[in-house]
């Protein structure tokens, strides 16, 4: 006696088939959203002039951009920015050695940033 599974009238359907026909099916679709898609991006950029790169990358390099922290916990944004930044910090360190100077204590060991250039200042 055959199991019921054996049997060719009975039997499972051919599970190869149904895979492709499952990948076949999916793989449409996304050609379809990507057409679609590519559609979207080019009407989008002959109208506004920007694509979704566009955007990603702005806000990239908006992070990116992001350098230093100032006391007040906001980010230091754009290159004379920093440069300010780091003068007062410098500033602030000298005041300190030269006070420690004047009460006679040995800052020879210190580790003293160098002078902030006057390079676009």
């Amino acid at each position: 006696m055959t199991h019921p599974s054996q049997n060719a009238a009975n039997g499972p359907p051919d599970a190869l088939a149904a895979a492709r026909t499952a990948v076949s099916g999916y793989l449409d679709r996304q050609v379809a959203v990507g057409t679609s898609g590519a559609a979207d991006q080019l009407s989008r950029w002959q109208v506004t002039g920007t694509t979704d790169e566009h955007i990603a990358e702005a806000t990239a390099q908006a992070a990116w951009d992001q350098v230093g922290d100032k006391p007040s916990g906001l980010y230091v944004t754009g290159l004379e920015d920093l440069r300010k930044e780091y003068a007062r910090l410098w500033h602030e360190a000298d005041l300190v050695t030269r006070g420690l100077q004047q009460l006679g204590h040995d800052v020879a060991g210190l580790d003293i940033p160098h002078p902030p250039d006057d390079e676009g200042a």
